[in-house]
């Protein structure tokens, strides 16, 4: 009887183990986001007026289970950190304007081209992040506003190209979708309250990174 059972449980165990090979990965990856830039304004008499530089750099670890071929869901993390500076002729000042955040969100993936090294996929995520302004400017807009929360229901699209069976790389570009958030007024201490439904393009939406299938 006990020779049967740890036979019978013993077959359960392996057939399990198969089915998750087949169908079930868990993946471990991480995409980054780099911009550096540096623009000059310059007027009539070809005399330059102002400069920004801007550098910015993301990261953004996730952790997700492969379903299917069709289907994975999973949990991401993000950081980013972004600084501005330069002179401002209008204004008669330099300035510093440095924005961090930090998000947390769920997101599903939806392949296409199945059975492919190469695979097309559109990602949809909920997301929520909180923002952190520092700026040293006195006219800028956004120096009175020292902090945000917000809620992002976005829809990016994306590629994945197995390099081999454990490892992936992919790159995600662009996002489509709804934003509701509060921001903080440093100088009244107020919330405000603001939604939006835009397309982004920029290359601050373009992440690249790679992913180990276990």
């Amino acid at each position: 009887m006990k020779s049967t059972l740890l036979f019978f449980i013993s077959i359960c165990a392996l057939s399990l183990t198969q089915a998750q090979d087949k169908s079930y990965k868990i993946i471990f990856g991480c995409t980054v986001n780099y911009l550096n830039s540096y623009l000059t304004h310059t007027d009539e008499q070809g005399i330059k007026t102002s400069n920004n530089s801007h550098h910015q750099v993301g990261l953004n670890p996730h952790i997700g289970l492969r379903l299917n071929d069709f289907w994975t869901v999973g949990l991401a993390f993000g950081m980013s950190h972004s600084r501005r500076s330069g002179y401002d002729d209008f204004f008669q000042e330099e300035f510093t304007n440095i924005y961090s955040s930090y998000n947390i969100g769920i997101f599903a993936r939806r392949y296409f081209g199945t059975n492919k090294p190469v695979q097309f996929f559109l990602e949809p995520n909920l997301t929520f992040t909180a923002y952190e302004y520092n700026s040293t400017s006195k006219f800028i807009l956004s120096a009175y506003v020292d902090s945000a929360k917000e809620f992002n229901c976005l829809i990016a699209p994306g590629i994945s190209w197995a390099v081999s069976k454990r490892f992936n790389l992919i790159a995600r570009f662009g996002k489509l979708g709804y934003v509701w958030g509060k921001s903080r007024n440093v100088l009244s201490s107020d919330y405000g309250e603001y939604s939006y439904l835009g397309l982004r393009l920029s290359t601050d939406s373009f992440f690249v990174g790679a992913e180990l299938k276990l």
